[in-house]
């Protein structure tokens, strides 16, 4: 028995979504949409724009769009950007009903090329989630935040965890519960490069 088909097979039934939270991003978001194009679905958080972020995203996907307006009365980082980041996760993964989901922020992009690694990454059931590095490029105040870590032995510049399965969630670095990662395990894949 060929091996390909069985394997392309086994590529059509894991479904990837992306989940964006986004806040006033209307000069970065069309850029992260038509990165995350060919996911199965894209579940936007809409945490109390007021400017053109959703309208641009509209206009830029090419794959379904789900937009939910905050239930929160203030700021996902007023209320608690941990609590609100895992509510995001639990709504996409339903919304969308997907397998694999893709968590960025408005002012990032995901490269399409990940594509089959993420498939076969997700093939293995010892693997929950995926880092990739995270280059935080800032144009106001010339902010520009790198690190180098090690993930599993290997090298990484400033690794998140970005791709994951459903039950992985986000947990508070600090008491305040600002700056909320995905914590590395031994089930955590580093992508490097």
């Amino acid at each position: 028995m060929d091996a390909v088909p069985f394997l392309n097979n086994q590529h059509s039934k894991i479904r990837i979504g992306a989940a964006i939270m986004v806040n006033n991003m209307d000069a970065l978001i069309p850029s992260c949409i038509t990165s995350i194009n060919w996911v199965d679905g894209i579940y936007l958080f809409d945490d109390h724009c007021n400017d053109q972020s959703i309208k641009l995203a509209d206009k830029h996907a090419a794959t379904k769009l789900l937009v939910e307006k905050t239930p929160f009365k203030d700021y996902a980082f007023e209320h608690g950007e941990t609590e609100v980041r895992n509510y995001v996760i639990n709504q996409a993964f339903s919304a969308l009903g997907v397998d694999i989901l893709i968590l960025l922020d408005a002012d990032e992009m995901m490269s399409s090329i990940l594509k089959p690694a993420i498939i076969s990454a997700f093939l293995n059931n010892d693997i929950n989630a995926i880092a990739v590095n995270i280059w935080h490029l800032y144009t106001y105040k010339k902010y520009i935040h790198i690190w180098e870590t090690r993930v599993n032995n290997i090298i990484m510049c400033d690794p998140h965890a970005r791709i994951i399965r459903k039950g992985v969630y986000y947990e508070s670095r600090y008491s305040d519960g600002s700056h909320p990662g995905i914590k590395f395990t031994k089930k955590t894949l580093p992508l490097n490069g």
